[in-house]
């Protein structure tokens, strides 16, 4: 039921007179607009920071979904499948626990279109049934509608492809969309390495992520394990066993090779398709993308080198360096023999396969200046060092100099990166003041992992330094994220978020003089955080909270193109959400980039309540409103208690 309250003079302010409009208009009371305040703009049109799209909604397109939202990677899924009815079911369902699972939006379609500002798309079509072989020619048809339509409306994503055989569908992808190869990867044998991972920690009674191995190859039977690169502890296994892995080697640990090409087939005779292992592996390729973490897995990448065996170009899954741009090069294995015979083999195959699709790119040209990725300037400078690394290349480099070029470990560990890839991270928090409050929200926000990047910014420089290297040692435990401390802001730049930290904290004085001391401080950083971040959030923690938020949104203003300023001798004019009240006047203002982190006491009322009552203080809801912090004088804050 609505109502319509009797005209009243309304203020409001519009971005587009830049003044304020003062009309009669109606207004139409509803239960939705009662109880939340209208924003003004087009708040309910921004882009959501993260999407993800899954195209093919089977078993393992559903599984990948809820391993990426489990993991809270995206703000946006979308599922499209050619059947509408199953792709809008299926997110339905998982919409109605979103609240579970960090409130994200999730859409079903069988509109491709619906791709669009996805960070990554996942193809998952034409699932297979236990027992049968992949149809590559009908594959191939459904790619030839899909691949192009997603290229057309996700032109900037990474396409990460799913659907088996994996290597071949790869390539087929990459030659469809017409994306540079680094934006087209396939899942490859990222499976098949945490398998073999598995079941070495297993051998051993150690734990999973104390075993470091490699598997490259194709995934499934033609996988290929890298024996000489399993090390537990830092020792490589290989010096304690020299025939570990080989057939006549006494403690058969061939076996869990052969564990490892067969377990896959094996799980889908009994239990139907293995879509739990492959949506993890998918999900953390995912995670490497949207946090460009440049982390290595066994990806299936474009290659046209013989740097892991082969002499052709062919899709196939390396140790690849993953980030925000898909591949940034390769990481070298150095193989016996027999693995390489093998990685051969494996090419030829897929070659095979490619061959037949009538869509194989042949090459003449063998030269490793022309087809090993990021080697095209890298030549030699002696002739030892030469002919001992174009021994393990199993092919002869130009004897070519160029004085340019540094040839050290890294260059020959890992491909030249191309020059055109975008280093900024998807998701960057800056942190303005690295004292303890500073730290601690930095060190909350990397253990949720909510960013790729932070960055403290702090007038002592040795100090914001010295913390972000402290945190950056553990960096391996927190998501691999970026993490710098500096006192230059233009750092901010292309930040999602600001936190202001700085300020007097609360002391003996007033809170006339503090305020007036954190209005110097605000009006230093403040302008300077809006020069270098104008798009990004500021979240204002400096204490007292609710009056720093005040005092910020006060020096923003001139940031903010509004026509309404608070006058001078009223500073701390009542600024609440996006409306400003002085004397009897109310004025809603545009959405503003501009936030206080509220107050504890909600929490700690919450908290007392629930032991109290003996239950989890998730279960109990508790509102507190007003100032934080003590109170002093007349009384500031308030329970609702209608709202416990």
């Amino acid at each position: 039921m609505t109502t319509v309250v009797p005209s009243r003079k309304q203020f409001r302010v519009t971005k587009v007179t830049n003044v304020a409009v003062n009309e009669d208009v109606p207004i139409t009371t509803t239960t939705k607009n009662a109880l939340i305040t209208t924003q003004l703009g087009p708040c309910d049109i921004y882009p959501h920071r993260v999407k993800v799209s899954i195209v093919g909604v089977g078993k393992i397109g559903i599984a990948c979904a809820i391993a990426i939202l489990m993991r809270r990677m995206a703000s946006e899924v979308c599922l499209i499948d050619h059947d509408a009815n199953k792709a809008s079911a299926e997110a339905e369902d998982i919409q109605h626990v979103g609240v579970f699972l960090g409130c994200p939006l999730v859409t079903g379609t069988s509109e491709i279109s619906m791709v669009k500002e996805s960070a990554v798309v996942i193809i998952c079509t034409n699932e297979i049934e236990p027992g049968e072989k992949p149809n590559v020619k009908h594959n191939l048809k459904v790619f030839k509608k899909i691949i192009p339509a997603v290229a057309k409306f996700a032109c900037k994503s990474v396409l990460l492809v799913v659907t088996p055989p994996n290597e071949v569908m790869s390539y087929v992808a990459w030659k469809l969309s017409g994306f540079p190869s680094n934006r087209v990867l396939g899942v490859g044998t990222v499976i098949d390495c945490v398998r073999f991972q598995d079941y070495l920690s297993r051998r051993v009674n150690v734990a999973r992520s104390s075993v470091s191995c490699m598997v490259v190859g194709a995934q499934g039977d033609m996988a290929v394990p890298i024996w000489s690169s399993i090390h537990v502890g830092g020792m490589k296994l290989r010096d304690i066993n020299s025939r570990i892995g080989e057939r006549d080697d006494p403690e058969k640990w061939y076996e869990i090779a052969d564990n490892v090409k067969n377990v896959g087939a094996q799980l889908e005779g009994k239990k139907g398709s293995c879509c739990w292992g492959v949506a993890v592996s998918t999900a953390e390729i995912v995670d490497a993308i949207v946090r460009n973490t440049k982390v290595v897995l066994p990806a299936s990448t474009h290659i046209l080198s013989c740097a892991h065996g082969t002499d052709k170009d062919v899709y196939m899954s390396v140790p690849c360096v993953i980030g925000r741009e898909g591949v940034y090069c390769t990481v070298r294995q150095k193989l016996s023999e027999h693995e390489k015979s093998a990685v051969q083999t494996c090419a030829d195959s897929i070659r095979g396969i490619l061959r037949e699709c009538g869509i194989l790119q042949e090459t003449n040209n063998e030269s490793i200046t022309e087809i090993l990725p990021g080697l095209r300037s890298i030549y030699f400078r002696d002739a030892t060092l030469e002919s001992r690394v174009s021994g393990s290349l199993t092919m002869a480099v130009p004897k070519k100099k160029l004085l340019d070029t540094v040839w050290n470990t890294t260059t020959f560990l890992l491909t030249k990166q191309p020059e055109d890839f975008v280093e900024s991270h998807r998701v960057k928090i800056v942190i303005v003041g690295s004292g303890y409050t500073g730290v601690a929200v930095g060190i909350a926000i990397l253990f949720k992992r909510l960013a790729s990047e932070v960055v403290f910014i702090d007038a002592d420089e040795e100090l914001a330094k010295a913390e972000a290297e402290d945190i950056s040692h553990a960096a391996a435990f927190l998501g691999d994220p970026k993490i710098l401390g500096t006192k230059d802001y233009s750092m901010a730049r292309e930040a999602t978020v600001c936190v202001i930290t700085v300020g007097d904290k609360a002391t003996s004085e007033d809170d006339g003089s503090l305020l007036d001391n954190n209005l110097t401080i605000f009006k230093d950083v403040i302008p300077k955080v809006c020069k270098y971040a104008p798009n990004s959030i500021l979240l204002i923690v400096t204490a007292p909270g609710t009056s720093s938020a005040s005092l910020a949104f006060y020096v923003l203003f001139p940031f903010l193109n509004i026509a309404y300023a608070v006058c001078n001798d009223d500073v701390t004019s009542r600024i609440s959400g996006h409306t400003v009240v002085r004397g009897n006047e109310t004025l809603r203002l545009p959405a503003a980039p501009c936030h206080g982190a509220g107050d504890i006491f909600g929490q700690l009322l919450q908290y007392f309540i629930a032991q109290k009552l003996g239950i989890s203080a998730s279960s109990v809801q508790a509102s507190v409103i007003c100032e934080n912090g003590p109170t002093s004088g007349n009384e500031r804050t308030y329970p609702i208690n209608r709202y416990i």
